[in-house]
């Protein structure tokens, strides 16, 4: 299972999931495994800055990325991207990425140093996941790229951001954002949040149903490139501060994985052996009637307190630890 690390305090990660899926056949053989010593990045058959296969061609080869220029090379500070992405983002900082970003936005530039805007967008979303910000300039930036495997996250409201993205595409989501609005403490914050699940959920219902994983996950990171989703978030993510991000998204990691245990008659094979449960596909959740947007239930117990920054989370947001 793919995974991400949450960089909660000095020191201390916890476990995050990512949407990162197996690629269709034909597309690539899906992630490399990498042999030690050494720090390497984690593998993808998909450039996550371009998205274009990567293969044995100059400007798509394979080169390790680093994420933050504040962090050394780790593996966890690296990704597998094209030799053009790379190289455009070599020397800048995550504010001048972003930076970039905006301006080709603005001004409708067409390419900058061999990258689209919506190229830029994305490395601007990788590069600020990795890189430590206040939860002001945090909460600005599209996640226009969820997080790579294996990556550290610095910021817990963008971890926030990806899991609440991950988990609008399962069946179910919409007793779990009933049950996430619940353990908000005010009234106008549940609003704010269920005009947010709104918003992105409308966008996540147009993914087509034969789409494949990795056509799911960048539909998700698509949908950010709507103004109204990043409008409707950053009214509800800025009034969190980071403890209540850490607290909230340890209560969507435990909704989630309630969710998708299996159930008892699917539990055991013909011959009474134990079996792994078969995970759902993400666009078996979209029925029409599993759609409607449902408002927030009054409930005695409100989210007050942020959980230990030691506590492990589930390797994956959205299915059982393995």
């Amino acid at each position: 299972m793919h995974q991400a690390t949450l960089d909660l305090e000095a020191d201390t990660t916890a476990p995050l999931g990512t949407a990162c899926g197996p690629q269709r056949p034909g597309r690539g053989s899906g992630s490399a495994r990498f042999a030690p010593p050494g720090p390497l990045p984690h593998a993808s058959a998909y450039c996550p800055v371009t998205r274009q296969a990567l293969g044995p061609n100059d400007a798509v080869a394979p080169m390790p990325m680093r994420l933050s220029e504040e962090h050394p090379p780790a593996r966890d500070n690296l990704v597998l991207a094209s030799r053009s992405a790379a190289q455009a983002r070599a020397g800048l900082t995550a504010a001048q990425i972003v930076q970039q970003a905006e301006r080709m936005q603005r001004e409708g530039l067409s390419t900058h140093s061999g990258l689209d805007a919506a190229a830029w967008a994305r490395l601007a979303s990788l590069t600020t996941l990795a890189t430590p910000l206040p939860q002001l300039q945090a909460v600005r930036v599209p996640l226009r790229a969820l997080p790579p495997a294996g990556a550290r996250l610095r910021n817990p409201v963008q971890a926030l951001q990806a899991a609440l993205t991950q988990g609008l595409c399962l069946p179910g989501w919409s007793r779990r954002a009933a049950a996430i609005a619940d353990a908000l403490p005010q009234a106008a914050l549940r609003h704010d949040f269920n005009l947010f699940v709104g918003a992105l959920a409308a966008r996540l219902m147009a993914i087509a149903l034969d789409a494949d994983e990795i056509e799911q996950q960048w539909a998700m990171e698509d949908a950010w490139a709507d103004g109204r989703v990043q409008r409707r978030w950053a009214q509800f993510a800025i009034q969190l501060d980071a403890a209540q991000c850490r607290a909230l998204l340890a209560r969507v990691q435990r909704c989630c994985r309630q969710a998708m245990l299996p159930r008892r008659h699917e539990a055991r094979g013909a011959e009474g052996r134990a079996v792994p449960p078969r995970l759902p596909l993400q666009r078996s959740m979209r029925s029409p009637t599993s759609m409607r947007p449902q408002t927030s239930r009054p409930t005695s117990q409100r989210l007050v307190t942020a959980p230990s920054a030691n506590r492990s989370l589930p390797s994956s947001c959205w299915s059982p630890s393995r």
